[in-house]
């Protein structure tokens, strides 16, 4: 649990990884913020965030690394401000995954999103924008994509899914 906002960094060199292995919340009613910084190595998120409860979403979380790896099981990540979910590096879905901005905030993608080894699905709820800056499934495809947001610009190639397909409303 998060009791202030927090940014873990592997320092100016970027070199190493940050990897969380248990749920991650912020502490009741704070909307505290998460930024992961290691411009030059993996992020693993292996557990679920803000999803304890109504009450403890994170303000916003970053990640900002080579590969943004999604592990554990069907992994929920919630966030409750403007600043939303800002994900500057490859993502990699080793699990279903399903974001929620709750209405308020963003969610961003620089960098390329594909499933690891086996297919998987990603689901986006309530973002005021949801921005894709590359491919989706293109080199391993996901089984689905659900976006449900105000606005979602697609500006980097192809949305590639080989299950359920693609839902955008």
């Amino acid at each position: 649990t998060l009791v202030q906002s927090a940014i873990l960094s592997t320092g100016a060199t970027g070199l190493g990884d940050i990897t969380l292995s248990a749920n991650i919340d912020s502490f009741a009613n704070l909307s505290n913020t998460l930024s992961l910084q290691n411009a030059n190595g993996n992020a693993n998120l292996n557990g679920s965030i803000g999803t304890l409860g109504g009450t403890t979403r994170l303000g916003s979380l970053l990640v900002n690394s080579t590969s943004i790896n999604f592990g554990g099981t069907n992994q929920v990540i919630n966030t409750s401000l403007a600043a939303g979910q800002d994900y500057r590096g490859l993502v990699v879905l080793n699990s279903n995954v399903t974001m929620d901005a709750s209405s308020a905030g963003n969610i961003s993608f620089t960098s390329a999103i594909n499933s690891g080894i086996s297919a998987k699905s990603l689901t986006i709820s309530n973002g005021q924008n949801i921005l894709f800056g590359a491919s989706i499934g293109k080199s391993v495809a996901l089984t689905s994509l659900a976006v449900t947001s105000s606005a979602a610009t697609l500006t980097g190639g192809d949305v590639v899914t080989s299950g359920s397909g693609q839902t955008y409303s």
